[in-house]
């Protein structure tokens, strides 16, 4: 019997890639509550594009996503798979040999990104972004081994080239457009491959808000008061010489805060009440702590207080079952 799904030509061009990295957008710049709020609403609504665009910046700026998302997904793909026959018939063994052809040649790619490349450990790692980004889809591309047998590309497309207003994946063939085609409309019937997974970057994101807030106010606190200032005391006439001299001594140490007064000059500093006690730390590390539990089910061990390892073991079990989860999604 011939098969049904023939040789196919990419449906997904460098014209598309180009029109979107040309029309891209930074969303954590100038990002607020409010606007969180407003891409959280819109995804949920079934339009992607501006939450999935600003997840994958977390994703790739914020440590601490980097570390526990990177760490969810690293272990499942490096793990050894088989294909089971369904039994010992003819064509149960045909079947196997035909998809060891098909995965041992298979190929993958990125579509904002060719030069990133890979085979099957590359898909499986690809797919787990559904983990993060709640779909993964993939463009398939059928071809024609030698002696008859078939493999694939599979070309992963990020999510903010989909919308999803009807509850079912379409791609958008212009970031202006609000809905998009049918995937077998635009792909072909066995073009495309979506992988539909947790969604963690939608708790993620708030987490992350919460922490870049508090981390912001702390940097901007150490920035201004974590250099003490520098107080001059001289008893020579203000704009003489020696005046002059030491003002200039005071600012090539490059203190905003420096002043120069003769010796009867009387200042009284503004004491900041709690200042050795500033809330940002403890907000931030709250942050940290909920984006490992989002990914991990518990702190990282190294994130572990007063050398206790409950945490981490907790931890430890959590990762087994889901690696398991998400080994059984994979398959």
């Amino acid at each position: 019997m011939a098969p049904r799904i023939k040789p196919s030509a990419p449906k997904f061009g460098a014209d598309r890639a180009r029109q979107h990295i040309l029309t891209r957008f930074n969303p954590i710049r100038g990002l607020t509550p409010a606007k969180l709020s407003r891409y959280l609403d819109s995804f949920s609504a079934g339009y992607l594009r501006e939450a999935a665009i600003l997840w994958q910046k977390i994703a790739e700026r914020d440590d601490q996503v980097i570390t526990c998302s990177g760490k969810r997904k690293r272990g499942t793909p490096g793990l050894p798979y088989e294909i089971l026959p369904v039994n010992d018939s003819p064509e149960a063994v045909s079947h196997k040999e035909a998809l060891e052809k098909f995965y041992g040649n298979l190929s993958c790619t990125n579509a904002l990104d060719q030069n990133e490349r890979g085979g099957v450990r590359l898909l499986l790692k690809q797919m787990l972004s559904a983990i993060d980004f709640k779909y993964a889809a993939h463009e398939i591309i059928w071809r024609l081994l030698p002696g008859g047998d078939y493999t694939a590309t599979f070309n992963f497309i990020p999510l903010e080239f989909f919308e999803n207003t009807t509850g079912r994946l379409r791609f958008l063939t212009s970031d202006y457009q609000a809905y998009g085609e049918d995937l077998d409309g635009f792909f072909g019937e066995g073009g495309w491959m979506t992988t539909t997974g947790s969604g963690l970057m939608t708790a993620g994101s708030v987490a992350y808000m919460f922490k870049s807030m508090p981390l912001k106010a702390w940097v901007g606190f150490a920035e201004k008061y974590g250099t003490p200032g520098l107080h001059g005391k001289t008893g020579a006439a203000i704009g003489s010489m020696e005046w002059n001299a030491l003002a200039s001594a005071l600012s090539s140490f490059g203190e905003d805060l420096a002043i120069v007064t003769n010796d009867g000059a009387s200042i009284t500093p503004i004491e900041l009440k709690d200042a050795g006690n500033q809330p940002h730390p403890p907000l931030v590390d709250r942050m940290d702590r909920a984006i490992s539990r989002i990914w991990m089910g518990g702190d990282l061990s190294t994130m572990s207080q007063d050398g206790q390892s409950v945490g981490s073991q907790a931890q430890v079990k959590d990762l087994d079952e889901m690696k398991e989860e998400d080994c059984a999604l994979l398959t």
